[in-house]
């Protein structure tokens, strides 16, 4: 069995397996991996984090667009007890 191979294309150019591995393994495209992931994390939590936002300022609107009046010119108040 041969052992795996990648194809960068582009121009092509073929790494060898203990090219790849080694750059893996320790070269840049190795620390480029690894910040990528690190990226990808932060942008999920950043994303999530405004998707709470969104959902919590949809919520308070549709409270809002509730008070308004069939006419649609003001908004019902509260009466004082």
């Amino acid at each position: 069995m041969r052992p795996p191979t990648l194809e960068a294309t582009g121009p092509a150019r073929i790494f060898s397996n203990g090219q790849l591995r080694d750059a893996l393994q320790g070269g840049n495209l190795g620390d480029e991996l690894r910040a990528l992931r690190n990226e990808v994390a932060a942008l999920r939590t950043e994303n999530a984090t405004l998707q709470r936002a969104i959902a919590t300022h949809t919520f308070n609107t549709a409270k809002t667009l509730q008070r308004i009046t069939p006419d649609g010119d003001a908004m019902a108040t509260r009466t004082a007890a």
